[in-house]
């Protein structure tokens, strides 16, 4: 019993605090991608090696209290979910080299019917 609710604190932890290495300046260089919440706001952070690993921060994000939020890499960038009980949404974001930001390129919203 107590083996198995160590496990489950555990994978608690890890599934909220994904973080994604990629390289998203091209410029061979891992860059990191996390999530950061504290007790009112979550942030997409990202450090890229192009800019000293500075710690960059969104804008607080407005569906932080989701039940499955994480992210995932995609052939430009990376994909920000959160899903919900019965639907959820996405969010697309790609590295632009002439502004040196990170830019919302897609988002998508899907829904499973009325409950």
């Amino acid at each position: 019993m107590k083996k198995s609710l160590i496990l489950l604190i555990t994978l608690t932890l890890a599934w909220s605090n994904q973080e994604l290495t990629i390289d998203l300046d091209n410029d061979g260089t891992k860059d990191k991608v996390y999530r950061e919440c504290n007790d009112t706001h979550c942030y997409i952070v990202y450090s890229l090696s192009s800019r000293g690993k500075e710690k960059l921060k969104s804008s607080p994000l407005e569906y932080y209290d989701s039940q499955i939020a994480f992210l995932k890499k995609t052939k430009s960038g990376f994909k920000y979910s959160l899903g919900f009980m019965r639907g959820g949404m996405s969010f697309q974001f790609r590295f632009e080299k002439k502004t040196h930001k990170m830019r919302l390129i897609g988002m998508e919203h899907y829904e499973f019917g009325n409950a």
